[in-house]
């Protein structure tokens, strides 16, 4: 049934063309026909079986290997065979059950078979070094683009060698051109060993020159963190030694400076207290003379108090007398009434110009000292203070305040 199932799957891959070369050599040379196509299923299978070893170490199967029920038998491969579209993940499958790759692939992926698809998709996330998550495997990563195109060169040089395998036993002289083949398909693939030991030579050759370009990369890094370092210590030490030299002569040139500026407070200081004492003198001395003045004032003050109530006695008793020589005046007159005295005010006018002139004598009698001698008024008159004393003592006060 495997076998079956096998050749009905590699007959799917294989493209029309190898089906039509078969056919014809079927007919041509039925034997050479048989054993190309044993050879293609036996290819087929053992290409099948590492593709199972390979998914069977990587994902362990969902059995019991020490069930009684269960012998190691065509019925365990077809069970085995039947678990193995298990592994991948439902959910990353689409409706053939074929691994959902990103659409950036579709060009690549319908150049493969379905069974090349899966075990890419298995070569991706079960790898050892960097394996890709699921939905990593879903998007787009150079990798797969790697991958798939190892994938179809692979697969391409297998369907033309197997076509020049079908085209040899079509020919006459098939089996040796089938041993060519062989032999040529031997030369390739020690061709590819000494391709793969020289990459891995190569890569052994470039780790270690890696290996010994970061270790003198390190190296030359420490040479110069360490020289670096140095430079920072001795620059830190130079920094120290120049601000504790800068620090030094700041501190005598401020001590330089205060002793200097103490000189001169102390000079301004002396010539400020004498200075302050002889104003002080001048000070008392101009208070001495304020008190001075202010006694004067208030004597002054006092003496014109006094002089006023003097005038003022002495008006009264000018108007007592005036009065007085009026009574006489009055007693003199009724007994002889043509007795006029011309220096007593009248009570009445008979002329105008009388009038007019005794008014003006009793306005300039206040100011005229001889008009109160000469003449007797009716009313008081009060006697007014000259102007030039009155001025005298006011220029007396101004300059006391």
């Amino acid at each position: 049934m495997e076998s079956n199932k096998k050749e009905e799957q590699s007959q799917k891959d294989q493209p029309e063309t190898s089906q039509l070369d078969y056919n014809s050599s079927s007919l041509i040379s039925p034997i050479l026909a048989e054993s190309a196509q044993a050879l293609m299923n036996s290819l087929d299978k053992l290409e099948d079986m590492i593709n199972l070893i390979k998914s069977d170490l990587k994902k362990p199967l969902p059995i019991d290997i020490n069930d009684p029920d269960l012998s190691y038998n065509k019925a365990k491969l077809e069970k085995i065979q039947t678990i193995i579209p298990k592994i991948i993940s439902p959910q990353f499958l689409d409706k053939e059950g074929q691994p959902h790759f990103n659409e950036h692939y579709k060009s690549l992926l319908a150049q493969l078979p379905p069974s090349m698809k899966k075990d890419a998709w298995l070569r991706l996330t079960t790898r050892k070094s960097n394996p890709l998550s699921e939905e990593q495997a879903k998007g787009i990563c150079s990798d797969i683009e790697e991958l798939l195109t190892k994938e179809v060169e692979r697969y391409f040089n297998k369907k033309n060698r197997q076509k020049l395998k079908i085209e040899a036993n079509t020919t006459s002289d098939g089996s040796s051109t089938l041993s060519r083949l062989d032999g040529f398909e031997k030369q390739l693939e020690e061709r590819e060993l000494r391709v793969q030991q020289q990459e891995n030579s190569i890569k052994k050759t470039i780790e270690t020159q890696v290996s010994e370009e970061r270790k003198r990369l390190k190296d030359e890094y420490d040479t110069l963190l360490a020289r670096k370092v140095r430079e920072y210590n001795n620059c830190i030490v130079d920094m120290k030694q120049k601000l504790y030299s800068f620090r030094y002569q700041l501190e005598e040139q401020y001590k330089s400076s205060k002793a200097d500026l103490e000189k001169q407070y102390q000079s301004r200081i002396s010539v400020l207290d004498k200075a302050n004492i002889e104003k002080d003198r001048e000070i008392g001395k101009l208070s001495a003379l304020l008190s001075r003045f202010k006694n004067e004032i208030k004597d002054l003050k006092y003496v014109l108090s006094s002089v006023k109530d003097i005038i003022k006695t002495l008006d009264d008793i000018i108007y007592s007398k005036d009065q007085t020589i009026i009574i006489y005046n009055d007693g003199i007159r009724s007994i002889n009434p043509g007795c006029i005295d011309s220096a007593i005010e009248p009570i009445s006018f008979y002329e105008k110009d009388a009038k007019v002139l005794w008014n003006r004598w009793r306005a300039n009698a206040p100011d005229n000292p001889d008009i109160r001698k000469k003449y007797s008024f009716c009313s008081s008159i009060r006697t007014k203070l000259s102007d030039h004393l009155i001025q005298e003592l006011q220029k007396v006060i101004s300059c006391q305040k």
